[in-house]
Parts: structure tokens; sequence; C-alpha cells
């Protein structure tokens, strides 16, 4: 699977590849495919963790492996970068997933609008139509009881 996927991420042939199976993915999952769309993101470098995910990731490491020997700083540097880029990949999926969340209410606060004003016309009509066929349906119901 990591080969497949690394396959389609990087293949310059057809760019669509990628999107397509993210695409697909959205059907069942949407939020598989925006965290592939932010892993790819992280991996071509275009995702900046914000600053106060990275002081949040050293104070964790430090609070868990301050005075541990057995880590070298180097792995805690790395272990620091591994929490706060994942931090900033889970915010950023969550930030995609509730913009989508949003268009699809407005959607369908739109089409909700939308049905309304047509219901008010056919109410506009039905009364149109009552109000006109009035008289001949109060002289058909004259007629009928004699």
């Amino acid at each position: 699977m990591y080969k497949y996927l690394d396959l389609l991420m990087n293949t310059s042939i057809d760019n669509s590849a990628f999107e397509s199976f993210c695409d697909f993915l959205d059907d069942q999952h949407p939020w598989l495919g925006e965290e592939l769309r932010v892993e790819l993101l992280v991996e071509k470098h275009q995702l900046e963790v914000d600053e106060y995910l990275r002081k949040e990731a050293a104070q964790l490491v430090h609070r868990f492996y301050g005075s541990n020997k057995k880590l070298s700083e180097k792995e805690k540097k790395r272990l620091e970068d591994l929490i706060a880029v994942r931090a900033q990949v889970a915010k950023e999926v969550w930030r995609r997933n509730m913009e989508s969340s949003k268009k699809s209410l407005d959607s369908q606060a739109i089409a909700k609008k939308e049905r309304e004003n047509k219901l008010e016309g056919l109410i506009d009509n039905v009364e149109n139509f009552v109000e006109t066929q009035k008289k001949k349906i109060s002289k058909f119901s004259l007629d009928a009881f004699r």
C-alpha cells in the first residue's frame, strides 16, 4: 500500500491519479482523503507548523522525556518535530473538514430558502385559484342542492 501511495504522489505523468484516489476515498471516509492530501503537503514541505504547536510539542517532550538519558537530544528533537507536524496535520484536516461542512450547510440553507420561496408561490397560486373559483364553487353548490 505504501509503495502504491508513493507512486501516486510522485508520478509526474498523471498528477490527477493521487487526487482521483483521494476523491474515491472522500465518498466513504472524507477525513482520510483530506488527511492524505495534507500529508502530501507535508512531504512536499508546503505545510508550515504553527509556532505554538512547536512550543507545545517541546513542552510535552520535555515533560515526559526531559530528564530521560535513554533518549539523545537529537531523538528528543525529532520527537518534538513529529508531534508538532502530526498536530498541524490534524489541525489542517479539521479546518478543511469544517470548511467543507460549512459549504454544505450553506448550500443546504440556500436550497431550503429556494424551496420555501417556491412553496410560497404555490400557496399564492392556490389562494388565487380558490378566490377566482369561489363564485363558481358557491353557484355549483347551490345548484347541486336544488
